[in-house]
């Protein structure tokens, strides 16, 4: 079956779409800001981070962003687990008991992602759980190991 529009059609269908690309435009500026911090959850800078993964027990650090955010890079020895992915099986897989420390992180401190992915895990008994919250972006900046773009997803 082949459609046939009117010129009519056409610029409804348009100015439709142009109606929606602006209200998710205004959606995502007007989105509240991320907490400063949350509840039962430690939040944690760059500085922080690296004094953990240099310590005697390191915590796992969990990269909460979709596999196409990892592929913009890392930080090095994360693991992967998107948010949307994020429940207490699979926290189960990769934190081996409720009271390791976990330190959950995403893009920057605009990314909501670590944020939802630990209130998971925080749901599920989680009780060692750190909060990144300037996430990839502040660890680059900072000067920390990384593990560059275009590379594949782990």
């Amino acid at each position: 079956m082949h459609a046939h529009y009117s010129r009519h059609h056409v610029v409804v269908m348009l100015f439709i779409a142009q109606g929606l690309s602006s209200a998710l435009c205004q959606a995502e500026e007007s989105a509240p800001p991320l907490p400063e911090s949350v509840p039962g959850i430690t939040t944690i800078n760059a500085e922080n981070l690296a004094s953990m993964l240099d310590g005697n027990t390191p915590p796992i650090v969990i990269d909460a962003r979709t596999a196409t955010g990892r592929r913009h890079g890392y930080i090095e020895g994360s693991l992967h687990l998107a948010d949307v992915d994020t429940n207490c099986v699979s926290l189960a897989k990769v934190i081996r008991s409720r009271e390791t420390a976990a330190v959950f992180y995403c893009t920057s401190s605009k990314c909501g992602r670590s944020l939802n992915a630990l209130k998971i895990a925080q749901a599920c008994a989680y009780r060692n759980i750190y909060w990144f919250r300037g996430g990839l972006e502040e660890w680059q900046n900072k000067g920390y190991p990384y593990v560059s773009a275009n590379v594949p997803a782990r």
